[in-house]
């Protein structure tokens, strides 16, 4: 095998593995390089624990060469992430940080940055591509998926989670400018104190809209294309009355928990797998691509998880309570609302569905 140009003479060619090697877990720096010479690890040592900046992209000639890759990935300990590159660095065998990006170069930029302190996931800011990637972050026990976090419509640009003793704390969305993404105003009142007999007429009366301009003012009205006649809802006040506000924008564009720009097409008409039934009408959505659906006969709003491809057991008993418990948990989700203390107005008001709208 002729030595590419950039590795030494001391490195040796590891023909099985399909890599040259200069040094081993005891040396004070290990190196590895694919056959045409590309890095594909450096890991530097003190006292034989990594200490400093590791850098890894293993790289395969062939597919019967990919297990040794992840034989040395997980001899190294090496967090995973969304790419297969990593550069981490170490302090005296301890994990302190690690970048994730689509090749070692400088020109790449990083995808997902975590920061660990004692060892512990103390923050993730991730540069949003899309959904549906996977594992964001994993390290022993410790597993981070991107659908642990329901993303606001349109996506925004940059996620940052912060984490206290491992365990999510709080998350913030951000646009390309580095600005919040609108909703993350602390709300002094939300209807914390709300009696049951106030959710009654909740959307009929207009306390839904007006509530949901008052928690985001700021917020690009959603502009939803609903059929041209929705003869199902007719009966409905409180459904005709959502209808209204969306065919006149009334409406934010929210989108974690709250996504109401399919409203309006049955089951039948969706040919929705498991629940191809006309007398339940989508009313809504969440950022995961489950959806929220109004049970005509009867009133109630069921939560059908698409993974699943079935309703939830516990429903709310009307729109009403729905919207009201909805709107909240969207606000929630993005840390206007303390979570705790919503979920015990769920609680005192009866919404046992209310506490599935809030994932953690």
């Amino acid at each position: 095998m002729e030595r590419p140009e950039g590795v030494p003479a001391t490195a040796k060619y590891d023909k099985k593995a399909g890599y040259w090697y200069d040094g081993n877990a005891k040396s004070p720096v290990q190196r590895l390089w694919t056959t045409d010479g590309d890095l594909m690890l450096e890991a530097p040592r003190r006292n034989g624990k990594l200490h400093g900046e590791l850098k890894w992209s293993p790289a395969i000639d062939n597919q019967k060469q990919y297990a040794s890759r992840v034989a040395i990935a997980k001899e190294l300990g090496l967090a995973g992430g969304p790419t297969d590159t990593q550069i981490a660095t170490y302090k005296d065998g301890t994990l302190v940080s690690v970048r994730f990006r689509p090749g070692l170069g400088d020109w790449y930029d990083d995808e997902l940055v975590a920061t660990l302190e004692d060892g512990k996931l103390a923050k993730l800011e991730w540069t949003i591509a899309g959904i549906g990637d996977g594992d964001l972050f994993s390290l022993g026990s410790t597993v981070i998926r991107d659908d642990d976090f329901k993303l606001p419509k349109p996506w925004p640009h940059k996620l940052v989670a912060t984490f206290v003793d491992g365990k999510l704390a709080s998350h913030a969305f951000f646009n390309e400018k580095g600005k919040p993404v609108a909703g993350d105003r602390p709300l002094a009142e939300w209807g914390a104190n709300t009696k049951p007999a106030k959710l009654r007429g909740y959307v009929e009366r207009g306390d839904f809209v007006a509530d949901a301009k008052k928690f985001f003012p700021k917020m690009e009205k959603l502009a939803a294309k609903l059929p041209k006649k929705l003869d199902k809802l007719a009966q409905l006040p409180a459904a005709k009355a959502i209808e209204a506000a969306l065919r006149k924008k009334q409406l934010p564009e929210m989108g974690i928990v709250l996504d109401m720009s399919d409203f309006g097409p049955d089951c039948k008409q969706l040919e929705l797998d498991g629940l191809a039934d006309p007398a339940y009408v989508v009313v809504g959505s969440d950022g995961s691509g489950d959806m929220y659906l109004l049970d005509t006969r009867t009133g109630k709003v069921h939560i059908y998880r698409h993974e699943e491809s079935k309703l939830d057991k516990k429903a709310f008993d009307s729109l009403d309570t729905f919207a009201f418990a909805a709107l909240r948990a969207e606000a929630a989700m993005r840390d206007m609302i303390p979570k705790a203390a919503l979920k015990k107005t769920f609680k005192a008001l009866g919404i046992d569905a209310g506490a599935a709208l809030l994932p953690y």
